[in-house]
């Protein structure tokens, strides 16, 4: 089905080739999943496959590809629309409507298929993923995680030979997981569908049993049967907290960085958050959890003052966020939005890091030493003097943290911070947050993964149908969500977790 050939690839202006004489073969009906760390190669590989890479992005290749025997090394993208889907990491780049149904219908009436096979396609493609309640949606309503079920809907929905997944379920919440690799398994046995998946944490696709291939530099470092894959690498991110820190004055975690009072937001016709009140003492952690379109985006949103209430208040420190200036808020809070090409301001990676302290006249030798420690620790060093859209996805998102950080900050808000992130810069993230809580700086962050939120959150908010259903400490948090047969969000072997650390 797909062979390549020592096919490499590297971008103009780079001196390392991003994939290096890759040679490998996928067989009809077959799942893949392509691992490895975080700027490896694995997106430019999937764009190859796609026809996506040569023509649209200046660079040089060598060695060929083949799709069925038809060598497709540099052939446009629509010799193999046909046969091949691509759902990007970004779910905006996949877009090309304004609503949840005519974007999973574009592909299909492009092909000028007869009205009531395309209303049969897309009736099926949202059923699969459980979208029929979105249907009318307006894309741009929508969270991060709706919308990559949305663009895999749309890939569906056109019944490719060739599925190609580019980290699926980074923005999905645990539920919408399990959702998305039953329809993939139904898809593998019944539609006899290759499948090709980029994805940083193995653990969920286990029931694919899936041939694991490992990408690193650019160059293939493994590919092994699911049942060879070592037990350690196909577990969750176990990040365990270092019990030994603590705060330098635990009671200065008492005093309220941030108090919000009966939050009421609606966008367009819909409310999204109905009375939901917060407080966060100095140098604490919250994690928000809850379903995708729960309102954790919107509710880190209202917290910056980035949309409007409807009721209610949110201060921070002494300031009235209703009342205060971007600049003012900016100045005291740091904010990591979901999509990291939402906050890419500069033309080098180095510059971008000092942004908003430059904006802020924080900059000097300090803060430039800062940074440069920083990009060490986050591994992106080497992408000094690259322009950030260079970068890969998870790669992006360690800069927009790093970013955030350099102004001395009281606040942090971060959205999906782990997205993205291999198990080494997972930990790097992990000790990162604690570090700057350590100093002071209040955290809220939205996360989907329990095991991540064991590893660094004190308490936990959890949301549904934008109302607060738990808050409470890690221990009371996953205890009420157990009870509410909410379990996907709790972390395997919590219990015992407990146990071990109340000794």
């Amino acid at each position: 089905m797909i062979r390549l050939e020592q096919y490499g690839w590297k971008f103009d202006g780079s001196e390392r080739w991003t994939l290096d004489s890759v040679t490998m073969e996928i067989e009809p009906g077959e799942c893949v999943l392509l691992a490895g760390p975080s700027g490896t190669g694995k997106s430019t590989l999937l764009l190859a496959l796609a026809a996506l890479l040569k023509g649209r992005h200046a660079g040089e290749s060598h060695g060929r590809l083949y799709l069925d025997q038809t060598d497709i090394t540099d052939v446009s993208p629509q010799a193999v629309a046909g046969d091949v889907a691509l759902v990007q990491q970004n779910p905006d780049a996949n877009f090309a409507t304004l609503s949840v149904e005519d974007e999973v219908a574009f592909a299909l009436e492009n092909q000028c298929l007869e009205r009531d096979v395309i209303v049969a396609s897309v009736d099926h493609a949202l059923r699969l993923l459980g979208l029929e309640s979105l249907r009318t949606r307006q894309l741009s309503t929508l969270s991060e995680g709706q919308k990559q079920r949305v663009a895999l809907a749309a890939a569906l929905a056109c019944k490719p030979k060739v599925l190609i997944l580019d980290e699926p379920t980074a923005s999905l919440d645990p539920d919408s997981i399990g959702e998305v690799l039953q329809a993939l398994g139904k898809l593998i046995e019944n539609e006899d569908m290759t499948v090709i998946i980029a994805e940083q944490r193995l653990h969920a696709f286990g029931a694919l049993k899936p041939r694991v291939v490992v990408l690193d530099d650019g160059k293939v470092a493994g590919d092994t049967p699911w049942s060879l894959v070592p037990a350690g690498i196909k577990e969750p991110f176990r990040l365990e907290a270092d019990p030994a820190e603590s705060p330098e004055a635990p009671d200065e975690r008492n005093t309220p960085r941030l108090a919000a009072q009966a939050v009421r937001v609606e966008r367009g016709n819909a409310l999204v958050l109905d009375d939901v009140s917060l407080e966060v003492g100095q140098g604490e952690i919250v994690g928000l959890m809850g379903p995708n379109g729960s309102g954790k985006s919107t509710l880190l949103l209202a917290l910056m003052g980035l949309i409007p209430i409807q009721s209610g208040k949110v201060v921070v420190g002494e300031l009235d966020v209703g009342a205060s200036t971007p600049y003012d808020l900016g100045r005291e809070v740091g904010f990591v939005f979901q999509n990291p090409d939402h906050q890419l301001f500069a033309d080098s990676v180095k510059t971008e890091a000092l942004f908003a302290a430059e904006n802020f006249g924080c900059a000097g030798p300090a803060v430039d030493q800062k940074a440069t420690t920083f990009l060490e620790q986050a591994g992106l060093s080497p992408r000094a003097e690259d322009h950030p859209y260079r970068l890969s996805y998870g790669q992006k998102r360690r800069l927009n943290i790093v970013a955030s950080v350099l102004h001395d900050i009281k606040l942090l808000l971060l959205d999906e911070p782990f997205v993205g992130q291999d198990r080494r810069n997972a930990a790097w993230l992990v000790e990162t947050i604690k570090r700057l809580a350590l100093s002071g700086v209040s955290i809220i962050m939205a996360v989907h993964d329990p095991h991540l939120a064991q590893a660094c959150c004190d308490r936990i908010v959890y949301l549904e149908s934008g109302k607060m259903l738990v808050e409470g400490s890690l221990p009371e948090a996953w205890g009420r969500l157990d009870e509410s047969n909410c379990r996907a969000y709790v972390p395997i072997g919590w219990r015992q977790h407990d146990a071990t650390h109340s000794d």
